[in-house]
This record gives structure tokens, sequence and C-alpha cells, in this order.
């Protein structure tokens, strides 16, 4: 964790960059709705593609995020920014993005943008048949092109392993007519909590503190599907 000198810097430097990068809309971490309003985005789409970057912020070192901030700021000032965000890791003596930074996942994110895997999800959204959300490392693509999307996906899945950000293989799936993420079944037109979540919100709730606790947890359910909460209030 950073000291309260470091997180003043890393706060410093969220702001700095904050205010240069145009950050895409569809980068849903970054803005109000989180992953609830990432996944209702496609649900006017038929078929659904998720992937998740391997060890996403592991694999951005302190020379990426120098590379990437260096478009925007002296080359100076963006290596001691960079610097100032990196640790080692202790596995391989190479620098990483660490996870207690509070300017990790906007570096995190800027470094994504500007790679090859970013560049790519732009031209995605871009383009009429696809639909494109980010939440951090997470990836969702829909289209109602299903042969469409296989294609996108193969390449996705290239560009990452050539732009040094591979796809993590146990959490890669589909393209098809449901995938899951964040705990939640995506398909046509509804989202849908899975049932070991939905258990585990009956529990909590069961045993809830307060009625801040218990309100919180059925506004939660409510937002991804209202015909659920009954099956954690009762």
């Amino acid at each position: 964790m950073p000291t309260p000198l470091g997180k003043a810097a890393g706060d410093a430097i969220r702001l700095s960059v904050s205010k240069v990068w145009a950050r895409p809309k569809f980068y849903f971490h970054l803005r109000k709705g989180g992953h609830v309003a990432a996944l209702r985005r496609h649900l006017k789409n038929q078929y659904f593609f998720r992937c998740d970057l391997d060890d996403f912020f592991g694999r951005i070192n302190q020379s990426r995020v120098t590379r990437c901030l260096k478009e925007s700021f002296s080359y100076v000032d963006a290596r001691k920014m960079a610097s100032d965000s990196v640790v080692i890791r202790p596995d391989t003596g190479k620098t990483m993005l660490p996870y207690g930074y509070v300017q990790s996942p906007i570096l995190a994110s800027l470094a994504l943008d500007r790679s090859r895997v970013g560049r790519f999800l732009r031209q995605c959204e871009s383009s009429e048949d696809m639909t494109v959300s980010v939440y951090m490392d997470d990836i969702v693509l829909s289209s109602n092109d299903e042969a469409r999307l296989y294609v996108v996906a193969t390449e996705l899945a290239q560009l990452a392993t050539d732009a040094g950000l591979p796809l993590s293989a146990g959490k890669t799936i589909g393209p098809g007519l449901t995938v899951t993420a964040f705990n939640v079944e995506l398909s046509h037109g509804l989202l849908t909590l899975t049932q070991d979540r939905l258990d585990r919100f009956r529990e909590s709730y069961a045993t809830a503190s307060s009625l801040h606790v218990e309100d919180g947890i059925v506004r939660y359910v409510h937002s991804i599907n209202s015909a659920q909460v009954a099956a954690v209030t009762a």
C-alpha cells in the first residue's frame, strides 16, 4: 500500500492523466454505472463474447507507462510519473503497476487504449454491427452477426498476444447466446444473477446487520433483474 505521500503523488498523476486523455466512453470502470451499465449496453444483441486480460496490471511495466505518457507529457515528466507508479515484481524482478496505487487503474487503462488491443476495440465500437464494453480487465463484445463476432474474437485474441496483453484462456467465453461476467448471465434482452451469487445474496440479506445493508442488496439485485428480488428477500 502507498504511503500518504505516495497517495498524494498518485492522486496528482491520476488527475494529470485525466486532463489529457480522452478516455473511451465504453471504459465503464472509469464512468458512472459500472459493470451493470457495461452489461446492459449489450442487451440489444443476440451473440456475445467475453474475455479477460491475463495478469493485466502485472504486464504493464514502467517502460510501457512511460511510452504512453510521453505522448502527452515531456519525457522527463513521463518517466518520473511512471517511476512513481510501479513496483518490482518479487517473482521476476520486473516492474509492474500495483493494485493498491490510486493511479494504477487510469494508467493501466491508458496503456490498454494506446495498445494494438485498444485501437482495435475503438474500431469495433465505431462499427455499426459491434458493441464493446471494457471494465478494467474484462472485455465483452456483442453483435447480431455471429460469424462477424467469431472473426472479431479471433482477431482480438491474436492482437492481444502480439501486444503483450494476452487473454486468459480460462476466462474466455463464447461467442455464444449467453456469457457470464461479474456473476451475471448476459443474453439477448436479459440479465440474470447466477444461482451461486443469488444464494450468497440471500444469505447476506438474512444475516444483514442493518436496514441499510438490506436495502443495498435489494437495490443491486433489482438493478440486474427485478424478478430475482423475491428469491433474495423471501
